[in-house]
C-alpha cells in the first residue's frame, strides 16, 4: 500500500511543483515561539498530527502591502495550493526555513513577495506587529498551526492590479480592498477567506492597526513580544 505522500504525487489531483515542496524542513516552535526542532512540511501540515497530543506549531510569516490610497492588496491563492486554494488572503504569506528572528524572518518575507508578486519592497516601510498563533483544518487531510509573524508594508507605487507582475503559478488573483469594506469581506458568503485572515479581523484589532498605519501612529512590536493566541480553546 502506498503511503499517502507517493500516493499524492501519483494523484492527479495535486500540482507536482507544489508537491515538490513537501520535503521542505519548517521551523517548529512552541506556542511562545522558541525554537525546537525541524519539520518536514507535509507532516507539519497533516490534520492528524496538528490534531495530536504531539503536534506543536510551525513559524510563518504574512505580509499585507498597503498602496497610497491605503488600500489593502488581496491576493487569491491559487488552484493548485495544497491549502486554501482559491481561497482570498493577505498580500503574501509563507515560511520562513532559517529566520531566528523577526529580521531574518522579515527577509525571508520579502523574498517570498518577489517570487509570488514580483515586486521588491523597500525594508524601510515595513512595520513588525507581532506573532499570532492560530490552527485551521482546510480539509479531512491538511491543515495549519502556525506562529505566523505579521508585517505591514507601505508601497504608493501600484494603483491598479495591472502594475503587478503576479506570478500565476502562487496567485490566482488579486484586487485592493478599501478599510469600510473590510468587516464585510471577511463575513461575506460569496468569498472564501482563509482561516488566518479571518480570525486576524475578527479577534484582533486588526482595524484599528490599519488605521494607526496609516496615520502613520502604529508602533513596531518588540523583539521578545509575547504571542498572541487565537485558539479559543488555549
Amino acid at each position: 500500500m502506498l503511503n499517502p505522500l507517493k500516493r499524492f504525487f501519483k494523484s492527479e489531483k495535486y500540482d507536482p511543483k507544489q508537491l515538490a515542496t513537501l520535503s521542505q524542513k519548517l521551523l517548529m516552535v512552541d506556542s511562545q515561539d522558541c525554537f525546537l526542532d525541524y519539520i518536514d512540511k507535509h507532516t507539519a501540515h497533516k490534520l492528524d498530527y496538528i490534531n495530536s497530543t504531539e503536534a506543536y506549531p510551525h513559524r510563518a510569516f504574512s505580509l499585507f502591502v498597503f498602496n497610497s490610497e491605503n488600500k489593502l492588496l488581496m491576493q487569491q491563492r491559487s488552484h493548485k495550493k495544497l491549502t486554501f486554494p482559491l481561497h482570498w488572503s493577505n498580500t503574501c504569506c509563507g515560511h520562513p526555513l532559517k529566520g531566528q528572528n523577526s529580521e531574518e524572518v522579515k527577509q525571508e518575507a520579502l523574498d517570498r513577495a518577489l517570487q509570488e508578486l514580483g515586486v521588491k519592497f523597500d525594508t524601510s516601510c515595513i512595520t513588525f506587529l507581532g506573532k499570532i498563533l492560530y490552527k485551521a483544518p482546510a480539509d479531512d487531510y491538511w491543515g495549519e498551526f502556525e506562529v505566523d509573524y505579521l508585517y505591514f508594508v507601505r508601497d504608493n507605487r501600484f494603483e491598479y492590479i495591472s502594475q503587478l507582475p503576479i506570478n500565476s503559478e502562487e496567485c490566482e488573483s488579486a484586487e485592493w480592498l478599501q478599510r469600510d469594506k473590510l468587516q464585510d469581506y471577511v463575513k461575506s458568503h460569496d468569498k472564501l477567506v482563509t482561516p488566518w485572515f479571518y480570525q486576524l479581523v475578527t479577534q484582533t484589532e486588526f482595524g484599528e492597526w490599519w488605521d494607526k498605519f496609516a496615520q502613520g501612529t502604529l508602533e513596531a512590536a518588540s523583539e521578545n513580544c509575547e504571542v498572541m493566541s487565537l485558539i479559543k480553546d488555549s
